[in-house]
């Protein structure tokens, strides 16, 4: 059975021929924004959910660059549009 990505990446990839810029974008933020206490916070997580001030730190910068819900439509505060959040789960946007 094919994975969920499998599925739907050839079909985001044709509706966005920019993806590797995207992509791109993606890292430099990740390289800029996920500093090392924030790593470090996801790495002693033993659940779903990190230190809180870690949480906050980070949903705060997820939302000050317009990712906090990349899934929904534009209008509401997601520049990066539907496709982000296809790539944000794949291993080749991290």
């Amino acid at each position: 059975m094919a994975s969920l990505a499998a599925l739907i990446e050839p079909a985001a990839r044709a509706a966005e021929p920019d993806e590797a810029a995207f992509v791109a974008e993606v890292r430099a933020f990740l390289a800029e924004a996920l500093t090392p206490d924030l790593r470090e916070a996801g790495r002693l997580t033993l659940g779903v959910h990190a230190d809180i001030e870690a949480c906050h730190k980070w949903h705060g910068r997820l939302y000050a660059r317009g990712w906090i819900a990349p899934a929904w439509p534009k209008a509401w505060a997601a520049p990066a549009g539907p496709r982000a959040s296809v790539s944000f789960g794949t291993a080749s946007a991290c």
